[in-house]
């Protein structure tokens, strides 16, 4: 018995060293699970367009314009981070549509893990009224990226506007900003020129034109909220600008007909 007795008692001893180099709080690391095998460079796309297109090698050239760079391309390598709190690797890509007429526009999509392959996010990560997306990296728990807002309704070729770096993880399966503040991952810059913005009710904005998507906020913690003009904008959904009583600013859709002219 007394070998046995050693032997629990080293055991004892073993776990108690492991414990206390063990500081509270310390999170979880990721696993792989596989995501980072995954072929990102052939895999089918869906843009927030609709529109559904098979990568070879990175990229896809529209019917009718093969030679030329008329259609979608990875324009960055995969970025692996746990963005919704799960203990599994995401990933994040930047894309670019080149049209046949008019200027790129360029997307991120986040990727999450199903345990067999990695599944897209629906909503993506964009510029500001077709802006500009740049220097994806990842984080412990999600991914910075900067986005250029261009002002509304200019040249198709202008690309110079607003540059933003923010970080986006997911909540709820949607992408959303999480620094700095809460909010959509979409832009609601104002420039010089844009035409006044309508006043919110009140209702806190959503993180994408979806009735299932997350608040921003809760009614009535904003000291105001005012539309923005946008490329994106539908006769249903309005971007919005909302500032919190301590002054920072949260992007969020509202409903269009919640918001009135002053």
């Amino acid at each position: 018995m007394r070998p046995l007795a050693v032997v629990l008692t080293l055991a004892a001893l073993v776990g108690g060293l492991a414990a206390c180099g063990q500081k509270d709080g310390d999170a979880k690391s990721p696993a792989d699970e596989g995501i980072r095998k995954f072929d990102f460079a052939n895999a089918e796309v869906r843009l927030g367009t609709g529109g559904k297109y098979q990568l070879k090698d990175g990229d896809y050239t529209e019917k009718g314009y093969e030679g030329t760079d008329v259609g979608l391309h990875q324009v960055s390598a995969p970025k692996f981070a746990d963005v919704d709190g799960d203990a599994d690797l995401d990933a994040a890509v930047v894309y670019e549509w080149i049209p046949a007429a008019g200027a790129p526009t360029m997307s991120a999509y986040v990727w999450t893990w199903d345990g067999k392959r990695a599944e897209q996010v629906a909503y993506p990560i964009r510029g500001g009224n077709d802006g500009k997306l740049s220097g994806l990296k990842a984080k412990k728990d999600g991914f910075t990226i900067t986005a250029v807002s261009r002002p509304y309704n200019s040249p198709a070729s202008e690309q110079d506007g607003e540059r933003e770096t923010f970080t986006f993880a997911l909540e709820k399966g949607f992408p959303v900003q999480t620094d700095p503040g809460f909010g959509s991952v979409d832009r609601c810059v104002i420039h010089d020129g844009d035409p006044p913005g309508a006043v919110g009710d009140g209702t806190a904005p959503r993180v994408a034109p979806e009735s299932d998507a997350p608040r921003i906020g809760k009614d009535g913690e904003f000291a105001s909220i005012h539309t923005v003009a946008s490329v994106f904008n539908t006769e249903e959904w309005t971007l919005a600008r909302a500032q919190r009583s301590d002054g920072s600013i949260g992007c969020g859709w509202i409903k269009t007909d919640e918001a009135t002219q002053d």
